[in-house]
């Protein structure tokens, strides 16, 4: 009797001692509304998610702890000002509804989570995360809709503002709602990694709002905020009537003595930039860009450039259109793929061949050019020179199939020049080169997808080679197409499968 109540004893003091220690399981990619940190979000009720990792097989969540706090400080004491949900029976770890108090504009929140594991352990918490609200209500908005007050054709303006800051910041955020494609600049540096922002709406009903936060950015004194900006998909012929980027972007600067805000309105100053649109940005007349180099404004993002023979921007009405915040990554370019082969054609054209067919840019160095001289490029996913496959329709120049992608560029006459596509891009294995004067070398081009921030969710390797290459070739197609391709019409589809992707 005595034996089996002390063997009794042993199993319940383990059974206290397991369920007292701390778990080996770790809480890992946290993530609001899909994304990880995400800036100037809309949803009132987010969705929270998170992953568990362990070495030990079998494990799963038995129960999880959510906190959200309005500060750091609060956080890392485990006060839940916000939010606290306590223990949750639950194995739910995605998609759990945020249910704390209402979130407001410009709210910044912090969290992290804990869970217990199938022996009744708990984790340590989570590294922290975070996340922040946009401007939520009409009011919230001090900027105005701007605009190019006299384009002579569809504009690609430059866009600035200077102003005094007399105080250190403590944080300051940017909201950038527009139809079209830009790039932001402050004090001189380029803000974000990525290209082609706004993603792709459907710009008759819908325009997307990016939220960057650019404290590092800003400075006590003179600071100069400024945007380069083409049209995108807002062309005429989707509604854009005034043949020029549309804009309201607002810079909230927190400071020692309240927030500070700065937005677009008509002290804003424009000037036509040195690119220009080749084509109509549609089907088979995808064009390019004119980049003419001799009309570049060196420092037009500098707090000392002499702007005074800019013009004034226009104010112009609210666009009938609901405004919301993206919701999912821009795209950024690629590793880049070096050319397979440089050959010269009959007529004295040079094509680079990269050796597989992709969607994105193409950077090209070049040397020795005259001031005006002109570089043409078309780009072609089709070759029936070298019966790569031949030509069943909508055959282009010099035997390639081109749908009339192309670019233009005018030296400025440095000793070395380089292109790339700013605010268009193209589906192209061959780049045939016309107007210089020598052979380009391998290392003098290279191309890039264009490409989303999306992880691999898995991998798949059989022991048949077509299969494996099968799936690589899918893979590399969701890479390579625009991040709302996927989600798109078959029609959609079958334009980007030729250079250009419509709105879906």
């Amino acid at each position: 009797m005595k034996t089996h109540l002390l063997i009794a004893l042993i199993l319940l003091a383990r059974t206290f001692s397991v369920a007292g220690k701390e778990s080996s399981v770790t809480m890992t990619n946290l993530t609001c509304e899909y994304l990880t940190d995400p800036l100037g979000i809309d949803e009132k009720e987010p969705c929270l998610s998170w992953q568990l990792e362990s070495a030990q097989r079998g494990q799963q969540q038995t129960a999880y702890h959510i906190i959200v706090a309005s500060s750091r400080e609060k956080l890392d004491k485990n006060t839940g000002d916000l939010w606290d949900t306590r223990k949750v029976k639950s194995d739910q770890s995605i998609h759990v509804v945020y249910g704390g108090k209402e979130l407001v504009s410009r709210m910044h929140c912090f969290w992290k989570v804990r869970a217990w594991d199938t022996d009744g352990n708990p984790t340590a918490w989570s590294e922290p995360s975070e996340w922040s609200m946009g401007l939520l209500k009409p009011d919230n908005w001090d900027a105005k809709w701007i605009t190019n007050p006299a384009p002579e054709h569809l504009s690609f303006p430059w866009l600035r503002r200077t102003f005094e800051l007399k105080e250190n910041i403590k944080r300051a955020v940017v909201y950038v709602n527009t139809p079209s494609y830009y790039e932001l600049h402050i004090n001189g540096k380029k803000v974000s990694p990525y290209v082609l922002t706004p993603g792709i709406s459907n710009v008759k009903k819908r325009f997307l709002i990016n939220t960057l936060d650019v404290t590092s950015y800003i400075k006590k004194g003179t600071n100069c905020i400024a945007l380069w900006m083409g049209p995108g998909w807002y062309q005429p012929g989707n509604g854009n009537k005034y043949n020029a980027p549309i804009l309201r972007m607002q810079l909230d600067i927190n400071t020692p003595s309240g927030l500070k805000t700065i937005g677009t309105d008509s002290t804003w100053l424009v000037k036509e930039s040195c690119i220009s649109q080749i084509g109509g940005w549609k089907w088979n007349d995808s064009g390019g860009e004119y980049f003419d180099a001799c009309a570049f404004v060196q420092g037009w993002d500098q707090t000392d450039l002499d702007d005074s023979g800019w013009l004034a921007a226009s104010e112009i009405p609210s666009p009938n259109v609901e405004n919301s915040w993206q919701g999912c990554e821009s795209a950024h370019p690629g590793a880049p793929i070096e050319p397979k082969e440089i050959y010269q054609l009959d007529n004295g054209k040079w094509v680079i061949d990269f050796g597989r067919p992709l969607t994105g840019w193409m950077r090209l160095q070049m040397h020795n050019l005259k001031s005006g001289q002109e570089i043409h490029i078309d780009y072609a996913d089709v070759n029936d020179n070298k019966n790569v496959r031949k030509l069943s329709h909508i055959p282009g120049p010099d035997g390639f199939q081109t749908f009339n992608q192309k670019d233009t560029y005018i030296a400025a006459g440095n000793d070395t020049e380089t292109f790339c596509s700013k605010f268009n891009y193209h589906s192209f294995r061959y780049a045939i080169i016309s107007g210089l004067t020598g052979q380009p070398g391998l290392d003098d081009a290279e191309a890039m997808m264009i490409e989303p921030e999306l992880e691999s969710a898995g991998s798949f390797e059989c022991s048949n080679e077509l299969f494996n290459q099968i799936h690589e070739i899918t893979r590399y197609t969701l890479r390579t197409q625009n991040p709302c391709l996927a989600l798109g019409t078959g029609e959609a589809r079958e334009k980007a499968a030729y250079g250009m992707v419509g709105p879906t």
